[in-house]
């Protein structure tokens, strides 16, 4: 297999970590239903649900409610990374189990002095949305040892600071055999932000799948070192397509929107698979599916054991078998997509769930 790694320069990007409005907490409302998620227009046919696995951890009875603030560096229905993660918490709080509150729009700069607020009232668990945050959370967690906090995607830990994660490199390998069975190029490409273990994970796990489907299937990688640029996402992809690649899975926000956008505009002839939710709306004749992500199973095992006084500095997983990702529906593809590649996929999922296939959690790019 052959891999070419692009990095994007660019200039100014490190603008966007100090500007935009002061956050203002808001009380997360009770929710009757789940948050907003994409509503893609009614496909051609019915979808079919790919194999996904409901999370095993369930509420045991009443609760107290936790009181939990989140801190994001956007919006809570972005349709990508907030919402997967505000999805799992707003649930845990339509079932009791915690009172939510959340500052949207939240700057690095400013990001201790909010925690540190929070701290100040008392909240049982504090979390940030990006890796971004960690040095400051890791801050505050040090002068507040009583309480919790907790930063999604983050390698750095402490007895009372842990990390909400999901295992990436599991998605990542069955969207890499995805890909790999879908193309008829046989070149296929993953755009992403940083080369930092979360995102090394999903595409270092879909190297791994492309690799067991067809070695001889040339995979290209775009780090376009931003999270909001979309027009560099699109030129990324646009240079991708240019270059002959017919599939490529996106692992980030702006620049993803951008790649999307780039297949789009080319025509139906380029597939993309999405992150984080059902990306389909956005380009329903190009996102053949997307790997869907949900906070309740890691977010669950942190306040229970927050519960419990077992609460550690450590990675509180979400998995396939746990519920913590999935796959979204085929949507208009379905019929397009061979029968075997589809019992493939399905089968793939199932033996990472029941434990029968193990996918190395690879955060560090391999030497060579």
């Amino acid at each position: 297999m052959k891999t070419k790694t692009i990095v994007v320069l660019f200039l100014g990007i490190l603008l966007l970590v100090g500007c935009g409005p002061a956050a203002t907490p808001t009380l997360a409302p009770e929710p009757t239903t789940p948050p907003p998620t994409p509503t893609a227009p009614l496909p051609t046919e019915e979808p079919t649900e790919v194999v996904t696995v409901e999370p095993t951890a369930t509420p045991s009875g009443p609760v107290e409610p936790l009181r939990v603030a989140f801190l994001c560096t956007d919006v809570v229905d972005d349709r990508s990374w907030n919402q997967w993660i505000y999805g799992g918490l707003s649930r845990l709080q339509s079932e009791g189990q915690i009172n939510l509150t959340v500052s949207e729009q939240v700057d690095a700069p400013d990001y201790e002095r909010i925690a540190t607020e929070y701290a100040e009232e008392g909240y049982d668990l504090i979390l940030g949305n990006t890796p971004e945050f960690q040095e400051a959370s890791l801050a505050v967690a040090e002068k507040y040892p009583d309480l919790h906090f907790a930063v999604v995607g983050s390698w750095m830990f402490a007895p009372n600071h842990a990390s909400l994660l999901i295992h990436q490199s599991e998605g990542g390998y069955v969207a890499g055999m995805l890909a790999a069975s879908l193309t008829k190029t046989g070149k296929v490409g993953a755009v992403g932000a940083f080369q930092i273990p979360t995102q090394i994970a999903t595409h270092e796990g879909f190297k791994m799948g492309v690799r067991e489907v067809n070695p001889d299937v040339e995979v290209q990688e775009a780090w376009t070192g931003t999270w909001y640029d979309v027009s560099i996402g699109y030129e990324a992809g646009r240079a991708m397509i240019e270059s002959g690649v017919d599939v490529i899975l996106v692992s980030v926000s702006g620049p993803g929107f951008g790649a999307i956008e780039a297949a789009k505009d080319h025509g139906p002839d380029v597939m993309v698979i999405g992150a984080f939710v059902d990306m389909h709306e956005l380009a329903p004749e190009n996102v053949v599916t997307s790997l869907v992500w949900d906070s309740y199973p890691s977010a669950k095992e942190m306040l229970d054991d927050i519960r419990a006084g077992t609460f550690e500095g450590k990675e509180y997983w979400g998995t396939i078998a746990n519920g913590g990702m999935g796959l979204a529906p085929y949507w208009g593809f379905e019929s397009q997509i061979p029968e075997d590649v589809k019992t493939l996929i399905r089968e793939t999922i199932e033996q990472i769930a029941d434990g029968t296939l193990e996918i190395p959690y690879i955060s560090e790019v391999p030497e060579g």
